[in-house]
């Protein structure tokens, strides 16, 4: 059955609440890759990044584009590296940072997106002896690198990682705050922790801006947000902040937003928790399928593209993935301004799914023909499927899909109609 509807628009309006999983695509492709733990996870644009280790102390790193469905092993430089932490340079260009269990440091540059990476020399001498990364940023100028505690302090290379120096600003050797989170925007650096400070771009001098201390901080919506056992919110580049009581007396440990959404992983004693926030109001628990969500295996890391939020927990080998959808009303149908095909959902899916796509009105895009054929394919590109094929409106339509007598697998599904021709993956899981 075909239903005319109201066009859907990610991350806007409404959104239709999900549960964690633990994703089945990645870890099918880590059991192939004998993986047994996730030492970090990236978000360049759309595209999930995965790394993680085996036994023998080797790395892979994974990589998703269609949110997480299936998942393809990068061509990596030096396995014995873990990628810790990463910084995304531009729409090609991604460096990465990490050691081997020996202690040897190193970086990798990619510049397919993270299709391939390239091992970089580099002298890593000016870091301390037992330096654990937490945070990296970049722009086209240099990088920077923060360590996980105070001692570790922030360093800096303005030549892909051939050398390194470091910024002793925020006091004197072993004096340093605690870095908590660090930033780019707009080509500048911030840091959070222990005080709120911004680089100078030309000199790299940091400055204190603020003397707000919070356990995290995002970027979002041209404002600032930090937490602790309040949120903050700033939109003049944290020189003034506005709380927000919403937590109670708890500490807000990890931060994220999308749209009007703010994600919070919380640490009670006795009821730690993942809750979400709309336009900082309307608290909704949704720590469900988090499996023995406890102090001493909460969320560790978590990061979100466009679909869903990703995180890696402090006891867990898992990838947990929450992923939603959001639909804006629009009544005038003329404002459909071209043909587009949505991610199925839900993804992976057993029995039934269902599948969006848009149609413009015809005077906005000359399309040639309002006939439209979707057909659903198996990997051998055999027809399993013919959905629709008929003439329709403009507008936005879905229409269901029962795999009920179908195996398990991937299949994709295709929209034709004119000149307009696209395909996406989807996953069958029984």
């Amino acid at each position: 059955m075909i239903h005319k509807i109201l066009m859907l628009i990610l991350f806007s309006g409404t959104f239709i609440y999900s549960q964690w999983i633990d994703n089945p695509g990645y870890k099918q492709k880590a059991t192939e890759l004998s993986l047994l733990s996730i030492t970090s996870l990236h978000i360049h644009e759309e595209r999930v990044m995965v790394n993680g280790s085996n036994a023998t102390g080797s790395y892979s790193l994974l990589y998703s584009d269609d949110d997480g469905s299936t998942w393809t092993e990068a061509i990596y430089g030096d396995k014995t590296i873990s990628m810790t932490v990463f910084a995304s340079i531009s729409a090609d260009t991604i460096f990465t940072y990490g050691s081997s269990i020996f202690g040897t440091k190193a970086m990798h540059i990619s510049t397919d997106k993270g299709n391939t990476w390239t091992k970089l020399d580099g002298d890593f001498s000016v870091l301390p002896l037992f330096f654990v990364p937490s945070e990296m940023a970049g722009n086209s100028e240099r990088i920077i690198l923060t360590g996980l505690d105070n001692n570790n302090g922030v360093v800096m290379t303005e030549d892909h990682g051939k050398t390194w120096s470091t910024l002793d600003v925020f006091g004197t050797e072993g004096n340093r705050v605690n870095i908590n989170a660090l930033l780019e925007v707009n080509n500048e650096f911030f840091v959070a922790g222990e005080g709120f400070y911004k680089a100078n771009f030309d000199s790299m001098k940091w400055s204190l801006v603020n003397n707000l201390e919070v356990l995290d901080a995002v970027y979002e919506n041209d404002k600032f947000y930090g937490s602790d056992v309040k949120i903050f919110e700033s939109s003049d580049f944290g020189v003034n902040w506005t709380d927000h009581e919403i937590l109670g007396s708890n500490l807000g440990e990890r931060i994220t937003i999308i749209g009007d959404k703010l994600f919070v992983s919380i640490a009670e004693a006795g009821n730690p928790r993942v809750v979400m926030f709309t336009n900082l109001a309307d608290e909704v628990d949704i720590t469900e399928g988090l499996t023995d969500y406890s102090q001493s295996s909460r969320i560790l890391k978590w990061v979100n593209n466009s679909a869903s939020i990703y995180a890696i927990r402090s006891t867990s080998t898992s990838l947990w993935q929450y992923k939603f959808s959001g639909a804006t009303a629009i009544d005038d149908d003329s404002q459909v301004t071209e043909f587009q095909l949505f991610q199925n959902y839900p993804n992976p899916f057993n029995p039934a799914t269902t599948i969006t796509f848009s149609i413009p009105d015809i005077n906005i895009y000359q399309s040639g023909s309002s006939n439209v054929v979707l057909k659903i394919y198996n990997l051998l590109g055999e027809t399993v499927a013919e959905l629709i094929n008929e003439n329709l409106a403009a507008g936005v339509h879905t229409v269901d899909f029962d795999a009920s007598n179908l195996n398990s697998g991937i299949y994709f599904y295709e929209l034709k109609t004119g000149n307009f021709l696209s395909t996406k993956k989807m996953i069958l899981l029984k």
